[in-house]
């Protein structure tokens, strides 16, 4: 039983990847990374520079600050988190910008969530930051891979972008990426372990909570904002059972996300669910979780190096160099 568990595990994390799927993975979440801070630049200096009672230190903040940091340190800091965003997404110096990148992404998410109301929909990104800035994400498609190739002999280069990788196909390319799966299920399936605990088990489908979350959520736009959808008053209408269905239908995805991990086509199936499941919320409700509506959250579930040997064979080249080339013999 337990050599089948752990021939199981290691399947599932240590199978073989090419180094260009954790190297897209980087440069699609990376560039999301910077998009987002400078979006929000001014609106979270604007919450940064307020009242020093609304300042409740969570997480990691809890650990460093007992008071707001003054509002030109702030400054420095959120300049300094999207300069190493930056390098993160181009894959420069990684050894050093890679988990620099995650570590003050942490902090900086950490500092905005103590202001007055906790933004749940950033904890994926905190984890996903911290996964991959910490793999070896930059081995190809990066700047320090190409000045590897450019200056092989450089000492210095050597030093700031590490050493060339004699393996392109590697189990080291796969683990980081299975472990960010198994964290994202275990986020969902949290959730779904505060539904059956706040609801007295599955009460939470079979009494309609969905519904009622939908209904609570049209009252407060309808007095607070310009109104609910006149799409939630049409569902809204739906006979009971369907939203036992609804419930139901939720819970199992949540409780089963983690599962994801064993298999990629679980994965992928996962990925459309959630997707599809964000967007529901989106129309219906109104919420944003804008890293998963664009489809961000879940880049890590495809596998992008059998999607770029694919391509690369339906068009009848071969690549070029050593490091980029991708055989789907080669990939598990």
């Amino acid at each position: 039983m337990l050599s089948a568990i752990r021939s199981r595990v290691a399947a599932s994390f240590f199978h073989r990847q090419h180094a260009v799927n954790l190297a897209v993975i980087r440069i699609i979440i990376g560039a999301y990374f910077v998009y987002t801070l400078v979006d929000r630049l001014r609106g979270w200096r604007n919450v940064a520079d307020g009242r020093t009672d609304d300042f409740v230190p969570v997480g990691v903040i809890d650990l460093l600050l007992t008071a707001p940091l003054p509002l030109e340190a702030w400054d420095l800091f959120y300049t300094t988190t999207i300069v190493f965003c930056t390098l993160f997404c181009v894959g420069l110096g990684f050894r050093f910008t890679g988990p620099a990148c995650g570590v003050l992404f942490l902090i900086l998410l950490s500092y905005r969530n103590s202001w007055s109301f906790i933004f749940h929909t950033w904890n994926l990104m905190a984890v996903n930051a911290l996964v991959f800035g910490f793999a070896p994400s930059a081995d190809t498609w990066s700047l320090d891979a190409l000045l590897r190739r450019r200056l092989p002999n450089s000492r210095a280069v050597r030093w700031i972008c590490g050493s060339t990788r004699e393996e392109a196909v590697s189990w080291r390319y796969s683990w980081p990426v299975q472990l960010n799966l198994l964290l994202t299920g275990i986020a969902y399936w949290i959730a779904g372990v505060a539904k059956l605990f706040h609801s007295d088990g599955l009460t939470w489908a079979f009494d309609a909570h969905l519904l009622d979350h939908v209904g609570n959520n049209a009252l407060r736009y309808v007095f607070l904002n310009d109104g609910a959808t006149s799409l939630t008053y049409e569902v809204y209408s739906l006979p009971i059972e369907v939203w036992i269905g609804l419930g139901l239908l939720t819970l199992a995805v949540e409780l089963g996300a983690p599962l994801a991990v064993l298999h990629r086509r679980m994965a992928l199936v996962l990925a459309l669910t959630l997707f599809g499941f964000h967007w529901g919320v989106k129309v219906l409700m109104g919420i944003n979780f804008d890293y998963q509506l664009y489809g961000v959250a879940f880049v890590p579930f495809l596998r992008w190096d059998r999607a770029w040997a694919r391509m690369r064979k339906m068009m009848g080249r071969s690549l070029s160099g050593r490091v980029t080339r991708i055989s789907l013999d080669d990939l598990d």
